[in-house]
């Protein structure tokens, strides 16, 4: 079995219900993306706005953000690892990109 990752918003993620299976995300907090819940893998840049915490409790453990729901962490990095192995054997052969029509027009063959 695998673990699938995703990206939203440029920043690797993984869906909440599939990393239930590997790992207790239970205290790390999930976001809804396209109406998916994921957890991110990495920290994401901070906002000018959340530097300034003004002594607020409920901070993230390990990068300090305001988060909700009373969760300990955002992400999964620096609290989980994730161990995946790759089978070599199932390697998918690299996709070929076809081209859209803009510049060049595909016609209809001539029967």
């Amino acid at each position: 079995m695998f673990l699938k990752l995703y990206r939203a918003s440029w920043y690797p993620t993984v869906e909440a219900k599939d990393a239930k299976e590997w790992l207790d995300i239970s205290d790390i907090q999930t976001f809804s993306i396209n109406n998916h819940e994921v957890v991110y893998l990495n920290l994401r840049p901070r906002i000018e706005k959340e530097k300034e915490s003004n002594g607020r409790t409920n901070l993230c453990e390990t990068c300090q953000r305001i988060k909700g729901n009373g969760l300990a962490s955002q992400q999964i990095r620096g609290e989980k690892r994730i161990a995946a192995a790759v089978d070599p054997s199932t390697d998918l052969p690299p996709r070929r990109r076809r081209r859209l029509r803009k510049g060049i027009p595909q016609r209809a063959p001539f029967f």
